[in-house]
């Protein structure tokens, strides 16, 4: 399954061939709990925990670009428009759109992404942040600073709980100035 995480718990090499013995992990394992909900947050955009989703966000992690675009199109598609997951797929084109050069494009993914959150998440949801920080790192390459200094900061109050993204955001901050 894509954004698996397993413990490692032996190597060897008999007879000249490494053997590697692991255990999955599951999202109880109270000593891998930040890491599991890092990659769960990463790879599967929150509650979304469907291997299509996590296929199109490999596409675009491998910077398949087009082809991710046309697999989260096809998939958005077939989802009703009370969908759960639908504001996943339009932060995820938000991101294509993003790397594709189409910023206007993805700030309108990002806006409808925020607006579905907003109603069906809390507000210190860690999604809400991730998508304000995608949406400063659309305003910045734009050269909008004073906009995405905004964003940045509402990603920021979000994850001052959050210690192993506050400092990400400090470091897209830090590329404004």
């Amino acid at each position: 399954m894509l954004g698996s995480i397993f413990r490692l718990i032996n190597i060897n090499c008999p007879n000249g061939v490494w053997i590697a013995q692991m255990a999955m992990c599951s999202d109880n394992d109270n000593s891998l709990k930040p890491i599991y909900d890092y990659m769960k947050n990463e790879y599967d955009e929150g509650d979304s925990e469907s291997s299509d989703f996590s296929f199109g966000i490999l596409l675009f992690k491998m910077g398949q670009y087009d082809k991710a675009e046309k697999y989260c199109n096809h998939l958005l598609s077939e989802l009703p428009r009370d969908h759960p997951d639908l504001a996943s797929y339009y932060h995820n084109l938000g991101m294509i759109a993003n790397h594709k050069g189409k910023y206007d494009i993805s700030l309108e993914w990002f806006a409808k992404a925020l607006k579905m959150y907003n109603k069906t998440r809390q507000p210190d949801d860690p999604v809400i942040a991730t998508t304000y920080n995608s949406i400063d790192e659309v305003h910045f390459r734009k050269g909008n600073r004073t906009n995405a200094l905004e964003s940045f900061k509402k990603a920021l109050n979000i994850r001052k709980k959050q210690h192993l993204q506050v400092a990400m955001c400090y470091h897209n901050m830090g590329n404004v100035y």
